[in-house]
């Protein structure tokens, strides 16, 4: 959970530099960002695996690791490696669900 909030606080300025101030977590349009919401909502889903449409979380999931995946590449130029680190959730807590989602299914 804390990981998910992480990615959708996003305590990253434009430049790159951190700026942990609680106020970006209602002014900033993260709630309008499909890669800083997608963890915070799979994280919830999750709390509530046994009543959720499974095929809407694994779609959801599969979507998260193609985006964060393709994020990834951030990492290669030093500028925006800043943006690899905010994505590193959606990444991770995708990849997980999505096996989770395989392995609710296979009970």
């Amino acid at each position: 959970m804390v990981f998910a909030l992480f990615a959708y606080l996003c305590p990253f300025t434009s430049h790159g530099e951190m700026d942990w101030n609680l106020l970006h977590f209602f002014k900033r349009n993260t709630a309008t960002a499909f890669c800083l919401t997608t963890p915070l909502f799979l994280t919830i889903l999750t709390l509530n695996l046994p009543k959720v449409n499974i095929v809407t979380y694994r779609i959801t999931s599969i979507i998260g690791i193609i985006i964060g995946l393709y994020n990834m590449m951030n990492f290669f130029n030093p500028n925006t490696v800043y943006l690899g680190v905010v994505h590193a959730p959606l990444l991770t807590i995708s990849l997980y669900n999505a096996i989770l989602s395989y392995r609710v299914t296979c009970k």
